[in-house]
C-alpha cells in the first residue's frame, strides 16, 4: 500500500476574504523559486524517514499552485523521484487551479509531467458573488477552464460555495444548473464559513 503526499503552495493572486488557510499574495513572501528550493531541500532531508517509498496519491494544494510557472511543479515531482520515491502506476496526481491562471500551454505541461486530476476553485458562476468573496477570476474564466477540461475528458473536480452574502436559493439553483451542464466527474459543495476577524466576518 502506497502513501499520500501533499505539497502546499501558499501563493495566491489575492487572498480570498474568507480564507483561513496559510496563503499569501506573491508580494508578501519570498519569491516562488526560493520557496520551491526550500521544499526540495526538505524532501531531501526527510525522505529517509518515510516508508514505504511508493506514492499512490500526490496532491498540490494551496494557495494557488497554478499561479506558479509549471517548471516549479515539475521540479518538485523530480525531487521526489531523486529522493527515492516511486510512483504507483495508478497514481492520482492532483493540482489545484484558479481559472484565472489556467491556459492550454500550462495544461499541456501538467499532463506531460503526470498530473492527471485537476481541482478547480470555481466557487460560483455569478460575478457578483465572486467579487464579494475577493476571488480574482470571473465566471467566464471558470466556464472556459471547465470547457477545456471537459472537452479533453480529463478527470477534474470543482468547488462551489453556498450561504454567500445576499445569495438566495434561486442563485444557488442557477449555480448548480450551470455546473451540471459540464457533467463534472466530481463536484464539492461547501457552506461558507468565515473565521472571526476576517474581512467578510
Amino acid at each position: 500500500m502506497g502513501i499520500s503526499v501533499y505539497v502546499h503552495i501558499p501563493y495566491c493572486i489575492q487572498r480570498c476574504h474568507y480564507c483561513d488557510f496559510t496563503t499569501f499574495e506573491q508580494s508578501q513572501i519570498m519569491p516562488p523559486k526560493q520557496y520551491i528550493d526550500l521544499v526540495r531541500r526538505e524532501i531531501q532531508q526527510r525522505a529517509h524517514l518515510i516508508e514505504p517509498k511508493l506514492i499512490s496519491t500526490l496532491y498540490f494544494g494551496g494557495g494557488t499552485p497554478s499561479l506558479l510557472e509549471s517548471k516549479f511543479i515539475l521540479s518538485l515531482i523530480n525531487e521526489l523521484a531523486n529522493a527515492g520515491f516511486r510512483f504507483d502506476p495508478d497514481l492520482e496526481a492532483t493540482l489545484e487551479i484558479n481559472p484565472a491562471t489556467m491556459d492550454q500551454d500550462k495544461l499541456e505541461d501538467y499532463l506531460k509531467m503526470g498530473i492527471n486530476r485537476f481541482s478547480v476553485g470555481a466557487q460560483s458562476f455569478n460575478d457578483q458573488f465572486l467579487k464579494a468573496c475577493g476571488r480574482r477570476h470571473s465566471a467566464k474564466d471558470t466556464r472556459e477552464t471547465l470547457k477545456i477540461l471537459s472537452d479533453r475528458r480529463l478527470n477534474y473536480s470543482f468547488d462551489l460555495l453556498f450561504a454567500l452574502p445576499h445569495q438566495t436559493m434561486d442563485h444557488l439553483k442557477q449555480d448548480l444548473q450551470e455546473a451540471t451542464q459540464f457533467q463534472p466527474p466530481h463536484m464539492s459543495l461547501y457552506c461558507l464559513t468565515v473565521p472571526e476577524g476576517h474581512r467578510m466576518s
